[in-house]
């Protein structure tokens, strides 16, 4: 009977999913609604049936990558009820959420880069940037970093001070975006046979 109802369940089910972003407000509030917050979907659920195959459309920027990395559990901002075969995304570690998604993609002709490695790597990279992103929106601003107050101090330009400053934090933008991606890129490499095969960790 039990059987019965987990093959009888949807392959996939999302309930009440939702997605809110934090804002930079430059150090001012905004007048009405969520301050500091942007809702970039609210209460959506559907289910997917065994055998259906599923278009996610619209404009760049409706919330199609968000909405894809929710149900992959890596969206921090994301928030909702994921249920694969029966089972509550609760039920599992996210490495067995992730594991799952990746056997299913890649059983339907994904390649090991379109399954694993894009997006997790653009997670990666995307966490990796979150620190000097927040930095860069209130450098000058709110916060005056070290070199920029040392050359401030010394009676330099302001002006010049904030070039030399933001030049150091698009280094440091630019060596996060490169380590991030060649130390996911050598992970998932050993993860998968060049025929896009799931590689067990005792064969690796």
């Amino acid at each position: 009977m039990g059987n019965d109802a987990v093959l009888d369940a949807p392959l996939f089910e999302a309930r009440d999913v939702r997605c809110t972003v934090p804002t930079t407000t430059g150090g001012h509030d905004h007048a009405g609604g969520d301050q500091g917050e942007r809702t970039i979907f609210d209460g959506v659920s559907f289910t997917i049936n065994a055998g259906e195959i599923i278009d996610l459309v619209g404009p760049s920027g409706s919330g199609k990558s968000n909405l894809l990395t929710a149900f992959a559990r890596l969206n921090p901002h994301a928030h909702g009820v994921y249920v694969l075969a029966g089972r509550n995304s609760s039920t599992f570690t996210p490495q067995q959420w992730r594991r799952d998604e990746i056997d299913t993609m890649l059983a339907l002709g994904a390649s090991a880069w379109e399954a694993a490695a894009r997006p997790s790597i653009v997670s990666s990279i995307r966490l990796g940037l979150l620190p000097t992103t927040a930095t860069l929106a209130s450098c000058g601003i709110v916060t005056i970093p070290g070199m920029m107050a040392g050359q401030v101090f010394a009676g330099g330009d302001p002006l010049e001070a904030a070039k030399y400053q933001f030049v150091v934090f698009a280094a440091i933008a630019a060596l996060t975006l490169v380590a991030d991606g060649l130390i996911m890129t050598m992970v998932y490499r050993t993860c998968f046979t060049a025929d896009d095969q799931y590689k067990p960790p005792s064969e690796r």
